[in-house]
């Protein structure tokens, strides 16, 4: 072997040793973040198109500025002359990079999307418990976001550490006048959509709300059943 092939050989090593591959029975999102803060009929349409594409994701997460796509492994059938078996697989092969290029791409050729700066990274959960607690987490962080956003700054992250939220909607009436209770949920939490077929025939179903940690199964049958 001449030492052009064998370089050539070590570099494919590394290139193939840096890649992260999904494990084919896991669960994984897609997080796109972008420095454009969005109307909700405009970031809506970018989530209502994600959600037919392909893969399809099995939902749809957005607020004003993020996506995260949510997807499970793709089950096939193959018959061998001894059986059949099954084989799990994910888009791209499961690959980060190749994940991470084709949505920072797609993203970046959107002609809602009139920005300088879009992140996009890959979470992975070994199960739907973990997907739903992400999930719940990052609908927190919307609310707390949006509370200091509405209060103009004068809802510090100390306040949001250390205040209840009754404390905040309190605090953030007496700076602003503003009633928490009585903004429309999508602003407050970001939306959750996905895709539910009856008969033959598909549609969209949303939820918005704060995530109450007693309803485990509500939301795990939410992400489970179409």
């Amino acid at each position: 072997m001449s030492n052009t092939k064998r370089l050539a050989g070590e570099m494919s090593s590394f290139e193939a040793e840096s890649s992260k591959i999904i494990p084919p029975s896991s669960l994984y999102a897609v997080k796109i973040s972008f420095d454009q803060i969005l109307s909700i009929e405009d970031i809506k349409k970018i989530a209502t198109d994600e959600l037919y594409s392909d893969p399809r994701p099995l939902s749809v997460y957005y607020n004003e500025n993020t996506m995260i796509l949510f997807f499970s492994y793709v089950v096939e059938n193959y018959y061998l002359p001894g059986g059949s078996a099954e084989l799990f697989y994910h888009q791209l092969g499961g690959n980060h990079h190749h994940i991470v290029s084709k949505y920072t791409t797609n993203f970046a050729r959107n002609p809602l999307l009139i920005t300088s700066k879009i992140t996009v990274s890959i979470i992975e959960f070994q199960m739907l418990t973990q997907v739903i607690a992400y999930l719940g987490w990052t609908i927190f962080q919307t609310s707390q976001d949006m509370l200091v956003k509405l209060s103009n700054g004068k809802i510090t992250d100390e306040l949001l550490q250390f205040r209840t939220q009754s404390e905040l909607k309190d605090l953030l009436l007496g700076y602003t006048g503003v009633k928490w209770d009585d903004i429309k949920p999508q602003p407050k939490y970001g939306c959750i959509i996905k895709l539910k077929r009856k008969k033959n025939k598909s549609f969209i179903i949303e939820m918005s709300e704060s995530f109450d940690a007693r309803e485990t199964k509500k939301y795990t049958n939410y992400f489970v059943f179409s």
